[in-house]
């Protein structure tokens, strides 16, 4: 017994001294940490920097600069807010009707004043469609807007403040002048977030982009959606180009490759519209295609070169000057021609009013033909009309435009919804189809795939499936056409 009492008393012992040891420690360690505690609550923060502007003079100077300029861009640069109804055309269940729904649509954009009057250069498809426009200058103002005119060949779309005041304007700069590498500013609404001001340089000042032979600046400057209709300014406070597109991969708009239309390009464009309610381009009714070795033996024209006539729109100056189809276009004006490039370079300088002289060869003779400039407005105009009411039936096909959710991604096009049964679209077309180019032009909206159908009954689509391109000929039936021109 005294041995395990011995021992008892040797482990309560142990654990006394052990505990006691432990108290002692702990206390320790909680007074360390509390005072670990108080003194983390101190400290000292730098009161300026060790950096002085006059270590880093070009950038302090550089950013003074950048910032002057881009205070005075702003008070110039306005966010557009619109609202309107879109219509969107559907085949009905049994495919016997076209249904048309209207739906509510709201917008955002970019613009500049350009005028001390208060006009607004902005983007077609900012305001296209829309039936109550606004704008917000810097401070915050709102104020009313009615549009004066538009191009949406150019993307061009000139607006005009409800009110007598006199507005801070930016002026234009000569686009021609412009060279890669100079400093850039792109101002705008992004996302609608309210004025914002990126900058970069220019990457190429002459750049055709895409299904358009149009050239373009493009910028590495910061182009987001809403910021189409902004401007981009040199240095001296110079617009150079409105901004309008940007490249995008799978929506992601912030990839460094931004593109403006010049402002050549914009002012004469703007002049135009303010003076006639639209730019106005030469017509004479024809298309063409290449005189290859296949057409030459179904034509009988042996000759090499120029230009075969596809089409010719009856009532246009082609068809009043005796222009047939198969005719072999060799020369306009004295000048040769020897491809289909050629031939358009040729025609797209002349203006309204001028008289073009054509040689053809038909028949294996030479014939002269002489026909005046057209207005191409004035002739889509006469039968615009007649294409929505037949369109459906002529092209066995139901589109709508992209909505703004979809422009905003970056996306271009029209959608194709529906495909008649038993048509020859059918066999050509899918629902889902995202219509991107006619003619080797790009396509803004569906009046652009109507007017053709009804000024030219032949044209090819460019359709974009999945992640493939394809092109596909159409080509109205001639009893159809007949009934969309009204004949």
């Amino acid at each position: 017994m005294d041995g395990f009492w011995k021992r008892l008393l040797l482990v309560a012992g142990s654990t006394v001294v052990i505990v006691l040891v432990a108290v002692v420690y702990w206390r320790q360690v909680a007074k360390r940490d509390i005072r670990e505690f108080v003194e983390a609550g101190k400290y000292h923060l730098e009161a300026k920097s060790r950096l002085s502007l006059d270590k880093v003079p070009y950038l302090a100077k550089m950013s003074d600069e950048l910032s002057t300029l881009s205070q005075h861009i702003a008070k110039s640069v306005v966010c557009i807010d619109t609202a309107g109804v879109q219509s969107v055309q559907d085949v009905s269940e049994s495919g016997n009707n076209v249904v048309t729904q209207h739906v509510a649509v709201r917008g955002l954009g970019s613009g500049v004043i350009v005028s001390q009057e208060g006009h607004i250069l902005t983007n077609y498809h900012v305001v296209k469609g829309k039936q109550a426009i606004s704008v917000k200058l810097m401070d915050g103002t709102v104020l009313p807007v009615f549009k004066v005119g538009e191009d949406r060949v150019l993307d061009i779309a000139v607006l005009k403040i409800d009110s007598h005041e006199k507005f801070d304007a930016l002026p234009f700069g000569v686009s021609n002048h412009v060279k890669a590498g100079e400093i850039v500013l792109a101002c705008g609404n992004p996302y609608g977030l309210g004025l914002s001001v990126s900058h970069g340089i220019v990457s190429a000042p002459q750049r055709v982009y895409g299904e358009s032979k149009q050239e373009w600046i493009q910028t590495d400057a910061n182009i987001s959606p809403g910021n189409s209709g902004g401007p981009l300014v040199n240095i001296k406070g110079e617009i150079i180009g409105i901004n309008s597109a940007v490249e995008s991969r799978n929506g992601d708009s912030n990839i460094g490759v931004g593109f403006a239309i010049p402002s050549n390009v914009a002012v004469s464009a703007f002049r135009e519209i303010c003076e006639r309610g639209y730019v106005a381009r030469g017509y004479l009714g024809i298309s063409w295609i290449a005189n290859s070795r296949e057409m030459q033996e179904f034509t009988g024209n042996k000759v090499e070169g120029g230009a075969i006539v596809n089409f010719v729109q009856p009532g246009s100056p082609a068809e009043k000057a005796g222009m047939r189809i198969n005719d072999l276009v060799v020369s306009v004006n004295g000048n040769t021609v020897m491809s289909v490039p050629r031939l358009r370079n040729l025609l797209e300088g002349y203006p309204i009013g001028h008289t073009v002289k054509m040689e053809v060869v038909r028949g294996g003779k030479k014939l002269a033909l002489e026909m005046t400039v057209d207005d191409l407005y004035m002739a889509e105009q006469k039968f615009a009309g007649q294409a929505s009411k037949y369109y459906p039936e002529a092209m066995g096909l139901s589109m709508r435009d992209l909505s703004s959710e979809e422009r905003a991604k970056g996306m271009s096009g029209v959608w194709i919804t529906q495909v008649q049964e038993g048509t020859e679209a059918a066999t050509k077309f899918m629902p889902g189809d995202l219509v991107v180019a006619l003619n080797g032009e790009s396509v803004m909206e569906l009046g652009d795939i109507q007017n053709t159908a009804v000024l030219d009954g032949r044209f090819s689509l460019r359709i974009l499936r999945g992640k493939d391109y394809f092109d596909v000929n159409v080509v109205i039936p001639p009893d159809v056409l007949k009934r969309i021109r009204g004949l």
